[in-house]
């Protein structure tokens, strides 16, 4: 219930972010889901910035 209101809150930004964790078959603690939004948009953010 946590990860889904966490991922609920979220700016429409993250909707990248947020449906490579909807659609991921592994089963996330809400650190986890943190972690792993925060990592997917550093990821696009340093890939904006190279290009």
């Amino acid at each position: 219930m946590a990860i889904m209101s966490f991922l609920t809150g979220l700016s429409s930004k993250f909707d990248f972010a947020k449906s490579q964790v909807l659609f991921s078959s592994d089963v996330f603690s809400l650190q986890d889901v943190f972690t792993c939004v925060l990592c997917i948009e550093t990821t696009l953010q340093l890939l904006l910035i190279a290009s």
